[in-house]
């Protein structure tokens, strides 16, 4: 058996083997673009669903590899290799009418050649992304993925927008051509997704987790008054450093008995949450496959949520040898946003905390849970309230930090509220215009004077963790990111 005999040994080997795999083109562009909310979740679903029907489609002249989160690879033969390709991107253009797919294929043989000392340098050039030079399944996945994004580059994106002045277009989406009833395919492919999860009839491993999904924003969202706009939290939440663990799987079945286990602890962590919590038509999963999660939950829970989310991802992860051996962890993007906004700017907003809890993460070499949060009003972050401080201090808004630190951090306010401390908090505020060394004597003379919050307390502490840390040349401070959690913290 060759090498790459041996990347797939334990499937069921074709004659002359070729490898076919598939990506949707930018998949969260794609469900985040509805203004709706339920055309976000009818995307999902889609693409989900299409995830897990394909193998049956391809079953009479495919092996499959893996399939999730809108990509998938598969084994043909090269006489089949044509037809598998066909039937991928036919499937996927009935099934997810509105979005596009992208897939390309290689045989063995051409791996093989790819792999010969002698060959890779003038591939090298075609292949940028390619940096495996070994034959084990993350190379054959290297140089898969190498071939799909230099074909996503070059290929012309056709549109079905309406170019006849005179007619409508789609009066859902606005963009795509109506069919009957003014609305087009994807929209209603859309609707029907969504009405199937109402009736109970989508199956899969999300099946019974997407039963108990609210499909109303309102259902979800925290109002703060009578006649106030509503609030949601956001958890986006991703894995840290799985590139250097994919790089050591050296088999195509240990790569996809490690996805599918992942995914399952995922999706089952998620489940124990709504379980445990009661969030029963209270969230919604925007995004939930693969590696990474979108949650949408009332944001006076968002902090119990996560706080729930990471202990019941730390004990699933634990279960199975082979995930714990790995040593994974998570990173999020956590955020309080009104409810009138469109959810692809909470998206769009959340992905950038998750990008500032990795660099947390880069930084602790991937060791740990990390966390960014924010409160977002308006479509933008801005401080909850308006404040001003000395130009040696900074607010530390939105930057990450490892869980345990936050989960004090959280705790603290919880324990400010039970206390009904606010009113430090903005003395503790004024305080900071002053240079820091001044600040920090009044810092303390402020704390002191607290004796109920501070007995048998740490003032010292307090103000070094909270009011002003020490970072480079200048000093940190949290207190405004603990006013901006205020309102939506319990007691505990």
């Amino acid at each position: 058996m060759t090498d790459l005999g041996q990347v797939f040994e334990g499937f069921e080997l074709p004659s002359d083997p070729c490898v076919v795999s598939y990506d949707v083109d930018s998949i969260k562009s794609y469900i985040f673009a509805p203004d709706e909310f339920q055309g976000i979740i009818g995307g999902s679903v889609l693409v989900r669903q299409f995830d897990e029907e394909i193998a049956e489609v391809l079953s009479d002249i495919a092996v499959k590899v893996f399939t999730g989160g809108g990509s998938g690879m598969f084994l043909t033969s090269s006489s089949n290799r044509e037809m598998a390709e066909r039937r991928i991107e036919e499937t996927f253009k009935d099934n997810v009418p509105g979005a596009s797919i992208t897939v390309v294929s290689a045989s063995l043989k051409e791996l093989e050649a790819f792999f010969k000392d002698n060959q890779r340098p003038q591939l090298k050039s075609d292949f940028e992304l390619f940096t495996c030079t070994n034959p084990t399944f993350y190379g054959v996945f290297s140089y898969l993925s190498s071939k799909m994004g230099r074909k996503k580059k070059d290929k012309l994106r056709t549109s079905e927008t309406l170019v006849n002045a005179s007619e409508e277009p789609c009066e859902i989406c606005g963009i795509e051509k109506p069919e009957h009833g003014g609305v087009c395919k994807a929209c209603r492919a859309k609707e029907k997704a969504v009405s199937n999860l109402r009736s109970g009839s989508v199956g899969g491993k999300f099946g019974e987790l997407w039963k108990t999904m609210s499909l109303n924003l309102d259902g979800i969202a925290t109002k703060m008054g009578e006649g106030q706009r509503g609030w949601l939290g956001v958890i986006y939440g991703d894995g840290n450093g799985l590139g250097r663990v994919y790089e050591k799987i050296e088999t195509a079945k240990g790569y996809a008995k490690f996805s599918e286990k992942l995914e399952s602890a995922i999706v089952e962590a998620v489940e124990s949450v709504v379980k445990d919590l009661k969030l029963k038509d209270q969230f919604a999963a925007p995004i939930l496959g693969g590696d990474d999660l979108m949650l949408l939950v009332p944001a006076n829970r968002v902090f119990e949520v996560l706080d729930e989310l990471v202990e019941s991802l730390k004990e699933n992860l634990k279960k199975d040898d082979d995930l714990k051996s790995k040593d994974i962890t998570f990173s999020f993007g956590v955020a309080v946003i009104p409810s009138t906004l469109p959810i692809r700017f909470n998206f769009e907003l959340a992905q950038k905390l998750l990008k500032s809890a990795k660099e947390s993460s880069y930084q602790q070499d991937g060791k740990g849970y990390h966390v960014a949060y924010r409160f977002m009003e308006m479509g933008v972050f801005k401080p909850k309230n308006d404040f001003k401080i000395h130009e040696r201090i900074r607010a530390k808004l939105g930057h990450g930090m490892l869980y345990e630190q936050f989960k004090e951090l959280v705790e603290e306010v919880k324990r400010l509220k039970r206390h009904k401390k606010r009113n430090l908090l903005y003395k503790l505020l004024t305080v900071l215009e002053s240079d820091p060394a001044e600040a920090k004597i009044n810092a303390y003379y402020f704390c002191s004077r607290n004796n109920d919050y501070f007995k048998d307390r740490d003032v010292k502490r307090f103000v070094d963790n909270w009011v002003l840390s020490p970072n480079g040349n200048g000093f940190v401070t949290q207190i405004p990111t603990m006013l901006e959690m205020w309102d939506f913290v319990g007691e505990g």
